[in-house]
């Protein structure tokens, strides 16, 4: 799971990647890295950051955009081809602030959209599963390592929405197809949240209308399972 924020918008994007998919896609970013990085940089290379990665920053400096753009396109053929979906939720802050409800925390409005999302896809394809007996499909959420008033926030709401299994009433809430807690990682030792940053960073730019990321957005439109957005040019 990603928290984006570009210009006016501020979005929060998850990939879920079920567990058998998470050796193969490791090992295809390696040769996606090794293929793109010359070798005298590689011990610089922590991870993909989408910005870095489409502007040719950081350690992708010099290295020229076909090359660039190539290993992107790669990197969604991975989502593409794992059928990994997207779930994502994004707040126009220019919206917001028209609202009555304008002192609202937009991060925390897209965080609900987000795990409203996951549950529901979870539920989905826990009831067209073809295992036996129709065995529940549970998910942990993994978070970037945000800013600390964000965390605090998403902590916040999580456990709000996904309550310990106690007596007397023994429920878990809105979120009973999530585990027990939302735990929070580093994103250069996480594919997961590159994925998800990657994938954070295209629609967001799509979102606020930059014609050149359209065929990589084309890419992943169809694995977006779940997606709700609050933008002031749509007449909300």
């Amino acid at each position: 799971m990603r928290v984006a924020t570009f210009y006016e918008l501020t979005g929060i994007l998850a990939v879920i990647a079920k567990d058998i998919h998470f050796d193969g896609l490791e090992i295809i970013m390696g040769t996606i890295i090794e293929d793109l990085v010359p070798s005298d940089k590689l011990e610089e290379f922590k991870e993909f950051h989408a910005a870095e990665l489409y502007g040719g920053h950081g350690v992708f400096e010099g290295i020229e955009q076909n090359k660039r753009f190539a290993a992107i396109t790669e990197l969604l053929n991975l989502i593409v081809n794992s059928d990994l979906p997207i779930v994502y939720g994004a707040v126009d802050l220019q919206w917001l602030a028209d609202q009555t409800f304008s002192s609202a925390d937009p991060a925390d409005m897209a965080f609900h959209i987000c795990l409203e999302g996951i549950e529901q896809w979870l539920l989905d394809d826990s009831a067209t599963s073809e295992v036996e007996h129709q065995e529940s499909h549970m998910a942990v959420i993994i978070a970037d390592n945000c800013d600390g008033k964000i965390k605090t926030t998403m902590l916040k709401s999580f456990r709000s929405l996904r309550k310990p299994i106690r007596p007397p009433k023994y429920v878990a809430g809105k979120l009973c197809h999530l585990h027990d807690d939302m735990y929070f990682g580093e994103s250069n030792y996480s594919i997961g949240i590159q994925l998800a940053d990657l994938c954070s960073y295209l629609i967001a730019r799509n979102l606020e209308g930059a014609a050149e990321v359209k065929g990589f957005y084309d890419m992943i439109k169809d694995r977006i399972v779940y997606s709700k957005t609050e933008l002031a040019r749509d007449g909300k």
